[in-house]
């Protein structure tokens, strides 16, 4: 019975037994549903195959990163991540190999490697985490000399005022 979940009923005897005096009929065996491991493990050996390189020179592109890490095996993807703002590559990439074991070796030969005249750093990827975060904002705004805050005569007009007062809005 392993993955299977049943409850027991004192009336309804496992194996021949009269059945509920209701009428009443036990539930069928519920199975436990064995998708989410394999894609909880499918998700955990991408994050494996995916490595951090750091360090790289503004010069390295998508395609030098894929050169410089198809020596140790099919590269899904290569990625040097852009400055928005200026166009101008960040310094570090991310490459994702079909085969853990390709990335592990590549971690062990490429760290500290020379890649178009500089050292690089090259690890696994951490995860980037998800939800979270928000808020911010709000800024950008002149709210004047006083920042928003009427002075304790009350003077100046302010939104509260100009409409009549508190909760005339």
């Amino acid at each position: 019975m392993e993955g299977q979940l049943s409850w027991g009923c004192p009336f309804c005897v496992q194996g021949g037994g009269r059945g509920h005096p209701t009428g009443y009929r036990q539930p069928a065996p519920i199975t436990l549903n064995r998708g989410m491991d394999t894609l909880r493990e499918k998700k955990n050996n991408m994050a494996n195959n995916k490595l951090f390189v750091g360090g790289l020179a503004w010069a390295t592109d998508d395609n030098g990163l894929q050169n410089a890490f198809e020596k140790f095996g099919a590269v899904r993807e290569a990625k040097v991540i852009m400055d928005r703002d200026s166009g101008r590559s960040r310094g570090f990439g991310f490459v994702t190999f079909e085969n853990g074991e390709d990335a592990q070796e590549a971690i062990k030969d490429m760290d500290g490697a020379d890649l178009d005249g500089r050292s690089i750093r090259v690890n696994e990827a951490n995860e980037k985490p998800r939800g979270g975060g928000g808020g911010g904002g709000g800024g950008g705004r002149d709210r004047g000399a006083n920042d928003g805050y009427r002075s304790r005569d009350g003077g100046g007009e302010t939104p509260v005022t100009r409409r009549g007062g508190r909760g005339n809005w």
